[in-house]
């Protein structure tokens, strides 16, 4: 059902239902010491925001909520919602995050949410597919991310049919995923500008074929998003409601 038909009352409901169980979502995790964690969460947290029935006023009400939660991991993940989510959430979350840090009441991890860029990425083909395999480093930080997307050719012509997004690790460890696998052409470097041009338009053709991705790529795929080109919803804006997409 669109917003716009969704009454008053029903509006209510569902900021009585929803709220108290992101919240719920907050108060078992644990203290959020690095910025992976915070983006993580964040991002798991806008993927119902993000779909079309719901209206804008439970989006504010959740952020309204962690507000007065009034600690750090509410001011972290505020801070995180200001990088990754849609406007006017985003300038909303932006809005009490800066409330809380006038307080005192800030998320030393915030500091490093949506820095995220590329380092180096190759792309490594295949007889029907390419892997693109991405280091994502933040300044200041040894580890590094690890972003692996995958395209395939023969039946969808360079569709993104797969997105994930590995724990902070060690650069030394990241670099084994770099060299490539059994099977397939030996990994070709390739540019930060080229390899952005390549997953919009891969995740584009995903949209026009109606591609579902994997239930693991919706909290990534604004993070990558953003390290990639510098929007969280470049990769993503598109495939908002549609049901045959992101789980």
């Amino acid at each position: 059902m669109p917003s716009s038909e969704i009454s008053e009352v029903q509006s209510d409901i569902l900021r009585e239902q929803i709220v108290p169980e992101f919240l719920a979502l907050l108060a078992d995790a644990p203290t959020l010491e690095h910025p992976a964690e915070l983006e993580h969460l964040a991002a798991t947290l806008l993927i119902p925001l993000a779909q079309p029935e719901l209206p804008p006023e439970v989006g504010s009400a959740v952020v309204d909520a962690l507000g007065a939660r009034r600690d750090a991991n509410a001011a972290g993940v505020l801070a995180a919602f200001a990088v990754l989510a849609p406007e006017p959430l985003a300038g909303q979350a932006r809005a009490s995050a800066q409330c809380l840090a006038r307080e005192g009441i800030v998320s030393p991890a915030s500091a490093g949410v949506g820095r995220l860029a590329v380092q180096e990425a190759v792309r490594i083909d295949s007889a029907n597919a390419e892997l693109l395999v991405v280091l994502l480093a933040r300044p200041g930080e040894r580890d590094v991310q690890t972003a692996i997307l995958g395209i395939e050719h023969h039946e969808t012509g360079g569709a993104l049919v797969d997105c994930g997004l590995v724990p902070p690790a060690p650069v030394s460890e990241a670099r084994e995923l770099l060299d490539g696998v059994d099977g397939a052409a030996a990994p070709q470097p390739i540019a930060a500008d080229e390899l952005a041009a390549r997953v919009l338009a891969a995740a584009q053709r995903a949209v026009d074929a109606e591609i579902a991705l994997g239930a693991g790529a919706g909290p990534t795929l604004p993070i990558i998003s953003r390290a990639l080109t510098g929007d969280p919803a470049g990769l993503w804006c598109s495939r908002r409601g549609r049901t045959t997409t992101m789980s």
